[in-house]
């Protein structure tokens, strides 16, 4: 890695008084060199021979976030920084250099945990590669939902297998997408480096895919045996899909939102076309005074100018909308439509909307301020099962 007039050969052991002087070569975090934030600089101040192509990374990329797609070049990468992981030194003064006297070990620099929640039609993802430097802590925490992965990055350096062959040398690679919360504990000692691509899709088409073949081909199986069963929805009915990861905004439709799906609702989706299933994002409400009663909607609901007094009414009549029964409760509405919810809504895309409902207290004829809990899920349509084996 060239950067300045120096020259930094990852491929073979780098001692920390190098390591330390690309710190300094870097810029602190935004609120200043007190703050024990990773220092950074971006790939304009620096160049690198590393390929995540050549090497493989990118064709590993693409068969586990875009399976189902032949084009081993849909994935572009774009490198984005380098970040240094060490300790923090906290002045005492405003010295020119690091002296005996005016400075002090602070804490490990760490990375606080972030969420990039965006929806693009290009970028999906990014790929962080820990270069071999030995330091301890500094691990990658990746969160999504209720569900955590820690990367022990300093376990990984110690296991490289440099350590019994000095003609080998390895790096660690990381991919996530760009809407999961991820962060970077506390470096104890050492120093830790890491270079950050950006991931593109070459075809803004393509859904990203995170979901490993043999659960996908379990899902189908599981829901065709389910559509076989002619006492499985007799009648018809809906299947109901909550969304892994994080897709609503309040510029974004859910015809956006379908295009954007990724990793298990990208899969969940397949599965449903694969099956003959016709599904789409939707939006399901829940009023106020009946939480029990769920109305699923293509769009969101336009409340403004309308007074609402009864809410299923209004779902049903002015916003278009299905009022749905949830069978796995046991009651059986005839003048509901069934759903199964296969996957339970999580909150994932969850929001609030404001209504009013005009009411009588007495003689006096009061406004009322209620809200609509609705949040964005995937609908699959069921035929009833006489017509589920044309």
């Amino acid at each position: 890695m060239h950067y300045g007039n120096r020259l930094l050969d990852f491929a073979h052991p780098v001692n920390e008084a190098q390591l330390e002087d690309l710190l300094k070569a870097c810029q602190p975090a935004q609120f200043g060199v007190d703050q024990p934030e990773a220092r950074t600089m971006d790939e304009r101040h620096f160049a690198t021979h590393l390929s995540p192509a050549d090497l493989g990374v990118v064709e590993i990329i693409h068969d586990i976030l875009l399976q189902g797609h032949s084009n081993r070049r849909s994935i572009r990468v774009e490198l984005s920084k380098l970040s240094v992981y060490g300790i923090i030194y906290l002045f005492t003064s405003a010295p020119s250099s690091l002296t005996p006297g005016c400075a002090r070990t602070g804490p490990g620099a760490f990375s606080a945990a972030t969420v990039d929640n965006r929806i693009s039609d290009k970028m999906f993802g990014s790929l962080v590669v820990i270069l071999p430097t030995t330091h301890e802590g500094g691990s990658l925490v990746v969160r999504q939902g209720q569900r955590e992965w820690t990367f022990d990055t300093a376990k990984a350096m110690r296991d490289n297998p440099a350590d019994n062959n000095a003609s080998m040398i390895a790096a660690a690679f990381v991919a996530y997408f760009n809407d999961v919360e991820h962060e970077v504990t506390t470096v104890t000692s050492g120093y830790r480096v890491a270079l950050t691509y950006s991931l593109y899709l070459r075809d803004p088409n393509l859904s990203a895919s995170f979901l490993g073949y043999k659960a996908e081909t379990t899902l189908r199986e599981t829901l065709a045996l389910l559509l076989e069963n002619p006492s499985f929805l007799p009648d018809g009915g809906r299947l109901g899909f909550g969304l892994t990861y994080g897709y609503y905004s309040i510029t974004s439709t859910p015809k956006d939102i379908e295009k954007s799906l990724k990793g298990m609702d990208a899969a969940i989706k397949r599965v449903c076309e694969s099956l003959s299933l016709a599904i789409s994002v939707k939006v399901a409400y829940r009023g106020k005074d009946d939480p029990q009663m769920v109305a699923v909607l293509r769009d969101y609901a336009k409340f403004s100018g309308y007074d609402v007094e009864d809410f299923a009414r209004f779902m049903q009549e002015y916003c278009r909308g299905e009022i749905i029964c949830d069978v796995t409760e046991g009651k059986l509405n005839p003048n509901k439509i069934p759903m199964v919810w296969v996957k339970p809504l999580g909150g994932t895309n969850s929001f609030s909307a404001g209504y009013i409902r005009s009411r009588e207290d007495g003689y006096v004829e009061d406004e009322e301020l209620c809200y609509a809990h609705g949040e964005v899920c995937l609908v699959a349509v069921v035929n009833p099962a006489s017509q589920r084996n044309n």
